[in-house]
């Protein structure tokens, strides 16, 4: 759960540190889900990471389940947080400039949060119905839909497709930048290396885990570039496709 300022300073000074110690437990947890995977992850790795006792885990999340749930819904609410800002119709925004608004804070918010975000595609499936992902999908895609559906009635010369379908296709090209971005990482760290590194993404040591180096490449001083380039190639492939947009 992501917190407003003004809540925040509405708590008491016990609750504030109760959040905060919260904060650092799923904060251990997503690097250690992220490395190991959630199979191989457990408490005591999680625990150990965040200078908590267990027993001080467990006060805030029962069992390995509730622990990665919690630690889905941080990444898949700051996308419902963007969503719900960026489709707000009060904001005075053209069709296209909200797009892209929304294609260039999601896609930060995917590099930004490497972890949580390769948690959500590759793990998520050990949750089953309670999976955060797959909760929070129609409450994504509905208002996206519908602001796509809104443009098709005002722009009879707009793609007269399914407007979910055509909001699922936006999404799906935000993730594929996100993958984009690993397999990039991971090519350039085996090229230099000559083979790959145990323990990272795919190796048979570390079933959907990956190394602590290919997430710290994440965290580079070109991220804002990486953002917009990604942003303008989404965007120019969504509204001209791949033919004409190299001329727009």
């Amino acid at each position: 759960m992501i917190l407003r300022r003004s809540e925040i300073e509405g708590l008491t000074r016990r609750q504030r540190e109760k959040l905060k110690r919260k904060g650092e437990m799923l904060s251990a947890a997503r690097q250690v889900f992220a490395r190991r995977g959630y199979g191989e992850t457990t408490l005591d790795e999680v625990a150990e990471l965040a200078e908590f006792g267990k027993g001080t885990l467990y006060n805030y999340f029962p069992n390995k389940e509730a622990l990665f749930t919690s630690v889905l819904e941080q990444t898949v609410q700051g996308f419902l947080t963007i969503f719900s800002e960026v489709l707000d119709p009060a904001l005075e925004l053209s069709f296209q400039e909200r797009i892209r608004t929304l294609l260039e804070r999601s896609i930060r918010h995917a590099f930004s949060d490497p972890e949580g975000i390769l948690l959500m595609l590759r793990e998520s499936h050990h949750l089953r119905q309670n999976n955060p992902l797959l909760l929070a999908q129609p409450r994504l895609v509905r208002p996206l839909a519908d602001t796509i559906a809104a443009e098709q009635q005002r722009n009879p010369s707009m793609m007269q497709n399914d407007p979910r379908r055509l909001a699922m296709l936006l999404m799906n090209l935000v993730m594929g930048q996100f993958m984009g971005r690993v397999h990039s990482r991971l090519h350039a760290m085996r090229s230099g290396s000559g083979s790959p590194e145990e323990g990272t993404y795919g190796d048979a040591t570390c079933p959907g885990g990956m190394s602590g180096e290919i997430f710290a490449s994440f965290k580079s001083e070109t991220l804002e570039d990486e953002v917009k380039a990604s942003t303008d190639l989404v965007y120019n492939i969504y509204f001209h496709g791949i033919f004409s947009a190299q001329n727009s």
